[in-house]
């Protein structure tokens, strides 16, 4: 595109000095007319002086003799040099001309591309992925995904990530406690575990920022591998975001009771954390196999880090400010 500017812009240069080139040389024209025709009209005719300067002059030389004045022929070198300059703009702005139609042939290649891939697709997915808000929400659910892709398609991929407490000691793979939180024993179990990150995590995400959201996630999903090494049976196999997500539930209740005096509880607060509580006690009931302590402990790892890094508003000099107790993602700001 940079290109095409640039080829335009010289050929607009070159019709602005091929215009001024040519009415300098129209000027010049003119005047050469203009004197050819008062030669003309002078040297016409025999010039013939008067009686008395004639008899005057009578000593030096005959009155008689013709006095013819030369045609007067001004600047042929210069015009010579204007119109060998004019040709060569001519053949400049000819070259001009082809090479902006063939770059005419190469935009309109280049903006149907950009059509296709700015409608296409691809640009739907990725103004879906870089929502305003929800950027790490976005991340995490395709995270999730992509993982379950992997764990069907290899199916000792369950065996190698998924948080087996035997292998972790035995073995100190100790980053199965968060490789876990992205495995899921099905499609319902990811699907019910995306829409409660889905509804759930935007809020918090564009309350705390994407730096803390990030960091309270992953402190939930460790806090539950953490609870279920400890209290879980040792062949047990623990894997899912769930423990992540009672971690958010966690760090939000946390950080409503801290600031209940700048954000108190609403309605709609209560709403939904009476759905998500609902949610888990029907899937305790119903389902078998759910590690209750995994649970358990993404909550508190949750509410820990949020304790620690999230917002703390308080009142200072008449404006509320916020003093994090680990200000590592958010700074002293009045609000």
């Amino acid at each position: 595109m940079k290109t095409s500017a640039l080829i335009k812009a010289t050929l607009f240069i070159g019709d602005a000095t091929a215009s001024v080139t040519r009415a300098y040389l129209l000027s010049v024209h003119s005047t050469l007319r203009l004197l050819q025709s008062c030669t003309s009209h002078g040297s016409s005719g025999n010039f013939t002086e008067s009686p008395h300067t004639a008899q005057g002059r009578s000593n030096h030389f005959d009155s008689s003799i013709d006095i013819k004045r030369p045609r007067v022929s001004i600047f042929p070198t210069q015009l010579a040099n204007f119109s060998y300059r004019t040709a060569v703009l001519a053949q400049r702005h000819a070259l001009l001309l082809q090479k902006a139609s063939h770059l005419s042939i190469t935009n309109d290649k280049i903006a149907a591309y950009h059509r296709y891939h700015t409608n296409g697709p691809l640009d739907a997915a990725r103004k879906w992925l870089f929502q305003e808000g929800r950027q790490v929400t976005n991340i995490i659910i395709a995270a999730n995904v992509l993982f379950y892709v992997m764990e069907i398609n290899n199916p000792g991929f369950i065996q190698q990530y998924a948080q087996i407490n035997a292998l972790v000691l035995a073995r100190g793979e100790y980053y199965r406690l968060l490789s876990a939180a992205f495995l899921h024993g099905g499609p319902l179990h990811l699907l019910g575990n995306m829409l409660t990150l889905h509804y759930l995590a935007p809020e918090l995400e564009r309350t705390v920022g994407r730096g803390c959201f990030l960091a309270l996630y992953l402190a939930g999903a460790i806090g539950g591998g953490a609870m279920h090494l400890l209290m879980g049976h040792m062949g047990s196999v623990f894997m899912g975001a769930s423990g992540a997500l009672t971690g958010l539930l966690g760090a939000t209740l946390t950080f409503k009771i801290r600031n209940r005096y700048f954000v108190p509880f609403t309605s709609e607060d209560l709403n939904w954390i009476g759905q998500i509580v609902a949610i888990n006690v029907m899937v305790a009931l119903f389902i078998n196999g759910i590690s209750h302590w995994g649970h358990a402990g993404g909550f508190v790892g949750g509410g820990i880090a949020m304790f620690l890094l999230g917002p703390r508003y308080s009142w200072s000099n008449g404006f509320i400010v916020n003093k994090p107790i680990l200000p590592l993602f958010s700074y002293n700001k009045r609000l």
